[in-house]
């Protein structure tokens, strides 16, 4: 939710706003919240893979019952 209500939003303004005059290098606050992306991203690859190691650990529980 963080990136469709807060993350895109802002990076997309803040982009247009400089659309007409093109700069060198990247603002400030766009590095900030490509950091922060890139945080919520790794967050969100480690929450899958628990959930699949969890899922394995269930799976393999089972098989191992019969």
């Amino acid at each position: 939710m963080a990136y469709t209500y807060f993350l895109a939003p802002e990076m997309s303004a803040l982009s247009l706003s400089d659309a007409l005059q093109p700069a060198a290098t990247a603002p400030a606050e766009m590095n900030q919240l490509h950091g922060l992306y890139w945080l919520l991203e790794s967050l969100k690859l480690a929450a899958a893979a628990l959930l699949l190691r969890f899922c394995y650990r269930d799976v393999a529980a089972v098989g191992n019952t019969h």
